[in-house]
């Protein structure tokens, strides 16, 4: 119970791969343990009364930080580093701190300076489990020298001397001792396929030679897998990504100017989800750029590379400022503006992330992030203000908009249920309900001064008519009307607000030619059942889906199914 009175501090725990990039150069490594981990670390006396625990013989707490905390690897992580701070060729994770150097002296220093910060802060190491002036060291399951990085041999005779599974218990575990070492294998993937399989929820497991196959070739690959280069900031790094109808694929490779050697520094792949599924191949094509650049932020960020894809229209579209993307391509090319790269045309035989992606990691696929960026915010916000109405004017209306600033403090706080016990008269609940029913779709800006509905601002009552009147200033229609509309503003019915000022527009309904119903005319009795049928759909669905419907028009028997796309793919 302890740990719901605690108020976690969240400090990252940082991966061997982060950390990767920092040793391009080193070649002297040392590795030192620290004995008894958390133990090491004092707890405030004010704080010692929350580990209290009872026994035989009466209550006890603690007075150094123990491993039932919830927060422990947190603070111990954060403690450590902060006392490594500042001295270069060290990095640690949790209790195991890495030193190294591109020269002897430069590591002496290095180790000299860990040992008297250590002093310092009272922290002691377990001598059996350090090692010193290393050409070649074991840290967190990989082999670090001076060539680049390769999996440890301990693990791969652990994969090879594993047992073959016997049920899916077993295949999970096979999968999560070589998916470590995925980075050193291409294709893994692809090998791992039949595997994953067997895994899936109400598969029958059937172990066939294909399954025997995929259990092999891993460690096959892994007992001559090659040495992957540390990242060189003075050399050309290449992306290169592909799309396929179920995946993306990704590979990080570096080449010295005017030496087309290039050099493979990790592979990358990922499923996509059954919505990402339904994207168009270019929307796909433009999702595995922006995964492949975050999947490597650590390299891509604040280094000039160039990225290849398969995928001709985006090329055109990277490389033109002036391009005009669809809306979900470029809200994802938003999150791009931080990165400096050049989008290069190359055809799917010469891209080697190609099968990659045909043959992803099936791994889940994350979706919605808690929150925009403050860029993306202040993006729409600049582009989607409709002409004669400004942004200052929106944002003062929107905060005498009761209903607006209820919906904008619920996002805030997340107190969605309090709306029902709303009774301010100022308040429009039918309006309300509706924000609450798309409340995942809003977000709020910095200030807490603009709602928005994902890229659309969400317009206050006292300027909705104003919007509607300088859409239709050319009396255009209610279909066109509402185009220009939903491509910068919404609110909750909006439709039929535009429907019922230009049904009230008096130049509209004089211009509008008079047509004449036409009786419907008879059809004629087909001979049989099934000898006609009328198809049509019915839809989108809120949910995007669609219903086509199938009469017979002998019978009038119908046939519903529900559809994701009206494509004949």
């Amino acid at each position: 119970m302890s740990n719901t009175a605690i108020i976690r501090e969240h400090h990252p725990m940082p991966i061997a791969d982060e950390l990767i990039h920092k040793l391009n150069g080193a070649k002297v490594f040392s590795k030192l343990d620290l004995r008894h981990g958390y133990h090491q670390i004092l707890l405030a006396p004010e704080s010692r009364y929350i580990t209290t625990f009872r026994t035989h013989k009466g209550l006890h707490r603690y007075v150094r930080l123990n491993y039932g905390t919830s927060a422990a690897s947190e603070v111990f992580q954060y403690a450590i580093s902060q006392a490594i701070a500042g001295i270069d060729g060290v990095v640690n994770i949790s209790d195991d701190i890495l030193i190294f150097g591109k020269s002897q002296l430069d590591h002496d220093t290095a180790l000299k300076t860990v040992f008297e910060r250590l002093r310092q802060v009272g922290l002691t190491l377990n001598k059996s489990k350090c090692a010193y002036n290393k050409g070649t060291l074991e840290f967190f399951g990989m082999i670090f020298s001076a060539d680049g990085v390769s999996p440890d041999p301990k693990k791969i005779e652990a994969i090879v001397n594993a047992p073959r599974p016997t049920n899916v218990s077993g295949v999970r575990s096979l999968l999560g001792m070589t998916n470590y070492c995925s980075k050193f294998i291409a294709n893994y993937a692809s090998i791992t396929t039949p595997l994953r399989q067997l895994t899936k929820k109400n598969a029958k497991f059937q172990w066939l030679p294909v399954h025997e196959n995929a259990w092999k070739t891993p460690t096959k690959a892994l007992t001559s897998a090659p040495v992957m280069p540390y990242f060189d900031t003075t050399k050309c790094t290449e992306l290169i990504v592909d799309a396929s109808p179920t995946g993306l694929g990704a590979i990080l490779q570096q080449h010295t100017p005017g030496n087309e050697d290039h050099k493979v520094l990790a592979y990358a792949s990922r499923a996509l989800s059954p919505v990402e599924q339904r994207y168009s191949q270019t929307e796909r094509e433009a999702l595995a750029i922006v995964w492949a650049m975050e999947r490597f932020h650590i390299y891509t960020y604040g280094t000039e590379f160039v990225l290849y894809t398969d995928h001709k229209p985006l090329e055109l579209i990277c490389n033109n400022p002036k391009s005009k993307p669809p809306a979900r391509i470029e809200r994802w090319f938003l999150r791009l503006h931080k990165y400096r790269f050049r989008v290069q045309y190359s055809p799917g035989k010469d891209n080697p992330s190609d099968y990659m992606s045909r043959h992803p990691l099936n791994t889940s696929a994350t979706h919605r992030q808690g929150e925009l960026a403050e860029e993306y915010i202040s993006f729409i916000a600049q582009h989607t203000t409709p002409k004669s109405i400004s942004l200052e004017e929106i944002k003062q209306q929107t905060n005498e908009d009761a209903t607006l600033q209820i919906a904008l403090k619920y996002i805030q706080n997340g107190k969605w249920h309090e709306a029902c016990n709303l009774t301010d008269p100022n308040i429009n609940n039918q309006e309300l309900s509706i924000l609450y029913s798309i409340r995942t779709e809003l977000t709020a800006s910095k200030d807490n001064d603009l709602l928005l509905k994902s890229t659309r601002i969400v317009v206050p009552t006292s300027l909705r008519k104003q919007a509607i009147d300088l859409a239709h200033e050319g009396h255009q229609g209610l279909t066109k009307t509402k185009q220009l509309l939903r491509e910068k503003i919404w609110y909750p019915s909006i439709d039929s607000m535009v429907k019922k000022i230009i049904d009230a527009c008096i130049p509209c309904q004089s211009t509008i030619p008079a047509h004449p119903p036409v009786p419907l005319k008879m059809s004629k009795m087909p001979p049989a059942p099934w000898h006609t049928v009328h198809i049509d759909f019915l839809g989108p669905l809120p949910t995007g889906e669609l219903i086509l419907v199938a009469i017979d028009a002998y019978s009038r028997y119908p046939e519903v199914e529900i559809v994701h796309s009206t494509s004949a793919a």
